[in-house]
Formats: structure tokens, C-alpha cells, sequence
């Protein structure tokens, strides 16, 4: 393994970020938590947190949470742990709710969650224009800062959740949030909150401890000569990233402090993200089918998404040249079908799992590292 090898995300922790969010004093910008959003926020110890005490804060009755299949194991469990029942909806290949699905099963949901995949804003107000006067919930666990026709991803809709682990952006460590947009759809938010437990000290001191030694463990070169492998292994046997847990409590006040407290250090990382993306897609070829945003949307471009029927190959090959690319949800179906999902359901979803890659485009990528990625890519993604 390549000792210089590009991780899939970039982890900003550093000792400096965390103190400097600890102790210094709120800083005065346009970023979504200032003012008529401050309020509006509960912090967890998970978006999946955040996600079950939304649906569990809207009535006692069983709902139908209208979903892609295509997300993560945690948010089909936030479904279940709320005694609801899951519809799964289709997507299209950028990434997007398939509308005819969506116009299909719509008299079948009461609440829709629409997920901003990959940073990509989704088509808003058409769904909107579907779905009425229903509850919608975005899901930005990969979406922040990200926007759509001018407004953040997590303002459009009665609510939204954010994710900030260390392989999110932004990764300020184990944590999450939401956003409550329409307080009057969520009449039980209250007590459902109440009912959660408080992180104790020494778990927050453990928390942050194991986050500062991971994000130094990200870094090269001990990623390529020692996190890799590692955690590689350590995935075959535990759930080491938590991926799969559903232990619920509210925040660590030291993650949300550093997370209020940063706004010049994630206006940075956003715009070099999305420097990285406009110069890769110019590197690309024809023939590699990846996701152009229209001037509609400005994507955070938290990780870089391409189809390709040769997508392990390409896989070998970047991670040869010391590129860590990712095989992002690639078990969505697998997990789906714990949870009730019938083989041909959503046709589509079934296609992506097949060829979807993601290569990083983030803060620690190069003018030179793209060029290699946009190199190999041309060559193996046809």
C-alpha cells in the first residue's frame, strides 16, 4: 500500500480546529446556524438520533416514511425505531428521486424523506409540488452547506437532519443535528427530546480522545501504512464506525461547539471542494457518466460520484495509484431487504449498486492528484 494514499474523506480535526471551537468566542456570518436558525436546533450524538426523534414527534400513529433505498443501514432502523413502516422510492442515475415512483406511491406516504445524496441538491420543488401539504424531512447527512436555488439544503423543507462524523463534512467528530423548520408538524418534539439521555463527561472526554487519535490515524502517511489496513480488518469484525449501533443520546457539547465555532474553516473547505469538482468534470471525458449540476444548485461536492459498468477494475486501479475511492452504499439493497424491500422494487437502485464509484475531490486533493484521477478514470471508466 502506497504510504501517500488519498483518503476517500478528508478528516479536518485537527488539535487546533477543536480548541479554537472550544474557546473562541461565536463568530458573526451568513452560515446557517446565525440567527433564524440558532433556535431551531437540537444536537445529538447521531443524525440517526435526530432522525427517529423527528418521526417519533409527529403523532403516535404508524406512518408511511416514504425512502430511497439507496442510503444507509441507520436510517431504515430510524424508521423502524419510530414504529413506522418504510416505502421505498426509486432513483434516477444522478442521484435523484425518481419522480414517476415518487407520483406512483405518493397516496401510499405520509411523510417523504428527501435525501441530498452526495452533496447533489435534489429537484426540490418538484417534489414539493408532488407531495403538498405532506411532511418532507431532509436528509443533509452529506449535504451541508450545500444549496439549492440560493437557500441551503435543510431550510426547504418542515425539517432536515446533518451528519458530522469524521468521514462527513464537516468532520468535527461523532455527532449530529437537526433542523426544525415547521415546528407545528412536529407537535411532540418536546417530550421526545426530554426522553433522551445527556452524554456524561467522561464519555464526551473518551469521544473526544478517540477522535483527535483518528484523525491523526487519517492522515498521511500512517493511512496508507497502517489506518488502511487496519480498519479494513477491523470492519470485517465489529462495527467499528458505527455504522450499524443505535445508542441514542444528546450531544456532546464539545462537538457542537467546535461545530458553531468554525464557519471560516468550512467556508474554505467548500470552496476548494468545489474548485475540485469543476476542474475534475473538465478533465473527464465524454464518455464517463458522472452528475453536471444545473445553475440551479451549488453541491458541497462532499465526495465525487460516477457510473461505470468497469467499476471494479477502476476501483483496483485508483487504489494502485494510491487513490482511495469508495463502492458508496453498495449493500443499500442487502440492508433494504431486512426491512421489508422486494427484489425489483426500485429497478433502477438495483443498476446503481452495480457501477457506482466515488473518488475524492476534497481539501487535501491536489491540481496534480486530480489530473491522475481524471487520467485513470478516462482510461478504465468507459
Amino acid at each position: 500500500m502506497k504510504t501517500n494514499l488519498i483518503p476517500r474523506f478528508y478528516y479536518t480535526l485537527s488539535f487546533f480546529t477543536y480548541f479554537k471551537g472550544l474557546f473562541l468566542k461565536k463568530q458573526d456570518s451568513n452560515f446557517l446556524f446565525r440567527s433564524k436558525y440558532d433556535n431551531n436546533i437540537l444536537h445529538f450524538n447521531h443524525a440517526r438520533t435526530g432522525l427517529r426523534t423527528l418521526l417519533s414527534s409527529i403523532s403516535n400513529e404508524k406512518l408511511n416514511i416514504g425512502i430511497q433505498v439507496y442510503t444507509c443501514h441507520t436510517v431504515f432502523q430510524a424508521i423502524r425505531k419510530a414504529g413506522h413502516n418504510i416505502v421505498f422510492i426509486d432513483l434516477t442515475d444522478d442521484f435523484k428521486l425518481d419522480i414517476t415512483d415518487i407520483k406512483h406511491k405518493i397516496k401510499d406516504i405520509d411523510v417523504l424523506i428527501v435525501s441530498h445524496t452526495f452533496g447533489l441538491p435534489d429537484n426540490f420543488n418538484l417534489i414539493k409540488k408532488i407531495v403538498g401539504n405532506k411532511i418532507i424531512i431532509e436528509d443533509c447527512a452529506h449535504s451541508f452547506l450545500s444549496k439549492y436555488k440560493e437557500k441551503y439544503t435543510g431550510t426547504l423543507g418542515d425539517s432536515a437532519i446533518f451528519s458530522t462524523g469524521l468521514g462527513k463534512f464537516p468532520a468535527v467528530g461523532a455527532g449530529g443535528f437537526i433542523l426544525v423548520n415547521n415546528l407545528n408538524k412536529f407537535p411532540l418534539l418536546d417530550n421526545e427530546f426530554k426522553k433522551i439521555t445527556k452524554f456524561k463527561l467522561l464519555n464526551s472526554l473518551k469521544d473526544f480522545i478517540k477522535t483527535l487519535i483518528l484523525s491523526i490515524m487519517m492522515k498521511p502517511p500512517l493511512y496508507g501504512l497502517i489506518t488502511y489496513k487496519l480498519g479494513k480488518a477491523l470492519d470485517k469484525k465489529m462495527d467499528f464506525g458505527n455504522k450499524f449501533s443505535f445508542k441514542e443520546y444528546k450531544a456532546n457539547s464539545w462537538s457542537e461547539k467546535v461545530l458553531k465555532n468554525n464557519q471560516p474553516l468550512f467556508d474554505k473547505i467548500l470552496l476548494k471542494q468545489q474548485q475540485n469538482a469543476k476542474k475534475l468534470s473538465s478533465l473527464l471525458n465524454n464518455s464517463v457518466q458522472f452528475n453536471n449540476m444545473e445553475d440551479s444548485s451549488s453541491p458541497n461536492y462532499y465526495v465525487f460520484p460516477i457510473l461505470t459498468q468497469k467499476r471494479d477494475l477502476l476501483y483496483n486501479k485508483l487504489l494502485s495509484n494510491g487513490i482511495e475511492a469508495g463502492k458508496h452504499f453498495q449493500n443499500s439493497i442487502v440492508w433494504a431487504k431486512e426491512f421489508g424491500y422486494q427484489e425489483g422494487e426500485c429497478p433502477n437502485t438495483e443498476s446503481i449498486i452495480e457501477r457506482i464509484i466515488t473518488v475524492p475531490i476534497h481539501f487535501g486533493v491536489t491540481k496534480n492528484d486530480l489530473h491522475k484521477i481524471a487520467t485513470i478514470i478516462n482510461k478504465y471508466a468507459k
